[in-house]
C-alpha cells in the first residue's frame, strides 16, 4: 500500500505518516504509530473517537490495521498538507500563499468541525490537541481536523471532565488543563487551543517566542492585544485592502475572546462561528485582561524535570511557586509565577547605583540540583560535586573537610550575603 514507505508526508508525536494507495487506486495517508507510546491508548483513542464522526471538516478514517504491537491508521489523503506550513512559511518558497479570505474560510471550517465534535455527535469529543499541525487541507483548502490521539469522549450533558494528567502541546494548552484553580477541564479547553491557533494565523508566527526578552513578547495574546490596541499592523510585512483588514481584525478579536484565562469567559464554538461570520461592528473587544490576570505572570522555562519533584513539596512566601509542568517525549517545561524584578544578581553587580530599585519579597528558585533527604539524617551521600564555582562549600569538593549536609547551603548563603553587603562583582569571590 505504501510502496515500502517511500513517500513520507510528515511526523508527529505519535508516529510517522506516509502516502499510500488503495487497491482501487485512491490515494491515502497511512499513519504508523510508535510502539513506545503507552499501551496503545493513542490508537484506541483515535479509532474510538474518529469512527464516531462524519463531517466535512473532520478527516475521514478509511481503515486501520492492528497486528501484534504494530498499529496503523489509514486516512483520506490531503494533498495540501497541514495548515502550519501556510502560517509560518519558514523558508518554503515553493509553498503557495493563501489570501486572507482563504484564512477566514479555513478558520470558519475548523470552528464548524469543533462545533460538530462538541455538539453534533451522540458522544461529545474533546480533541485536546488543536494546533495548525493537526489541521489538514484538501485540494480546495477545505480544513479537516485530524490526530485524535489525545482525544477524550464524554457524555453530551457533562460539561466538566476528570483528567489524571495534563495533555496537549505547549503553547496551545488551556490554563485549566495545567492548573484546576483556573476552572474545570471541558470543551472550553479546545476553544482556548483554537483561539491560540487563530491568533497565529493572524500574526503569521508561532505563539512561542523562546528568544523574546520580555514576558509580553513570550505570551503571544498579549503581543497581539497590544498591536490591536495601538492600531499597529498585525502583519507588518503585508499590505492589506480595507476588506482584508476587517477580516484580520475580526479573526483577532474572536481569537482574543477564545483565549480568555478562565473557561467561563470563553465562547462556545457555536458562538465562535457566529462571531466569525458576523459584522465587525457587532464584536466587542475584550478588556485588557492580560495585564490583570495571573496568566500574564507566567514564565515557561525548559529545565530539568527534577525541579518539579522538590518544588511540589514546598509552600512558602520566600520560595518561588510552581504552577504547573509539562512532559512530552524529550520536551520538558516548568511554569512558575513571574518575578517582575528579575534575579538578585543584577542589583548586586550593577555599576550604576541609580538603576537600583527597592526590592520586594525575595524567592528561592531553580531546584534542578536539589536533593531530598529524611529530616532525621544530617549527612547525605553524593556521587558527584554540584553547585556553581565560587559558591560551593568546601566539603562538597572534598569529604576530608566534613560531610555534605544542610550546612553546605549555609555556606552558599554566606557567600551571597557577603556579596550583597559589599556590592562586589563575582571576580571578588573567586580571586
Amino acid at each position: 500500500m505504501t510502496n515500502s514507505f517511500k513517500v513520507k508526508l510528515g511526523e508527529g508525536g505519535f508516529g510517522a505518516v506516509y502516502k499510500g494507495e488503495l487497491l482501487s487506486g485512491g490515494p491515502v495517508a497511512v499513519k504508523i504509530l510508535n510502539e513506545s507510546k503507552g499501551n496503545g491508548e493513542d490508537f484506541i483513542n483515535e479509532v474510538a473517537s474518529i469512527s464516531r464522526t462524519s463531517h466535512v471538516n473532520v478527516v475521514t478514517l478509511v481503515g486501520f490495521c492492528l497486528e501484534g504491537r504494530k498499529k496503523a491508521l489509514i486516512y483520506e489523503f490531503m494533498p495540501n498538507g497541514s495548515l502550519d506550513k501556510f502560517i509560518y512559511k519558514k523558508g518554503l518558497e515553493t509553498t503557495a500563499s493563501l489570501s486572507w479570505d482563504n484564512f477566514w474560510q479555513i478558520a470558519i471550517g475548523i470552528a464548524r468541525g469543533l462545533e460538530y465534535l462538541h455538539r453534533g455527535c451522540n458522544t461529545r469529543i474533546l480533541h485536546f490537541d488543536i494546533k495548525p499541525h493537526n489541521i489538514l487541507l484538501d485540494e480546495n483548502f477545505c480544513p479537516k481536523i485530524s490526530d485524535f490521539g489525545l482525544a477524550k469522549l464524554c457524555p453530551r450533558k457533562g460539561s466538566i471532565i476528570s483528567m489524571s494528567d495534563p495533555r496537549g502541546t505547549i503553547g496551545y494548552v488551556a490554563p485549566e488543563v495545567w492548573n484546576r484553580n483556573f476552572g474545570g477541564v471541558s470543551h472550553k479547553s479546545d476553544v482556548y487551543s483554537y483561539g491560540m491557533m487563530l491568533l497565529e494565523m493572524v500574526g503569521g508566527r508561532n505563539n512561542i517566542n523562546a528568544e523574546a526578552s520580555h514576558t509580553s513578547e513570550i505570551y503571544f495574546p498579549d503581543w497581539i492585544y497590544k498591536r490591536l490596541e495601538q492600531g499597529g499592523d498585525l502583519r507588518p510585512n503585508g499590505v492589506m485592502a480595507t476588506e482584508e483588514n476587517e477580516i484580520v481584525k475580526r479573526m483577532t478579536v474572536v481569537g482574543l475572546w477564545c483565549v480568555q484565562t478562565f473557561p467561563k469567559d470563553r465562547p462556545a464554538m457555536t458562538r465562535v462561528v457566529d462571531m466569525l461570520e458576523g459584522k465587525m461592528n457587532s464584536l466587542d473587544i475584550p478588556q485588557n485582561l492580560f495585564f490583570l490576570l495571573p496568566l500574564e505572570y507566567l514564565c515557561v522555562f525548559t529545565l530539568h524535570l527534577y525541579s518539579n519533584t522538590c518544588l511540589t513539596r514546598t509552600s512558602h512566601i520566600n520560595v518561588v511557586t510552581l504552577l504547573g509542568f509539562y512532559l512530552e517525549c524529550h520536551m520538558r517545561a516548568l511554569i512558575y509565577e513571574f518575578m517582575p524584578n528579575g534575579s538578585l544578581e543584577k542589583f548586586i553587580y550593577t555599576k550604576e547605583p541609580e538603576t537600583l530599585r527597592p526590592l520586594s519579597c525575595l524567592k528561592i528558585s531553580d531546584f534542578g540540583l536539589a536533593k531530598l533527604c529524611p529530616r532525621n539524617e544530617s549527612v547525605i551521600s553524593m556521587s558527584d560535586a554540584r553547585r556553581t564555582m565560587g559558591y560551593v562549600a568546601p566539603e562538597t569538593w572534598s569529604r576530608h573537610l566534613g560531610g555534605v549536609s544542610h550546612k553546605s547551603d549555609v555556606y552558599n548563603y554566606g557567600m551571597i550575603d557577603t556579596q550583597t553587603k559589599k556590592e562586589a562583582g563575582f571576580e571578588a569571590n573567586t580571586s
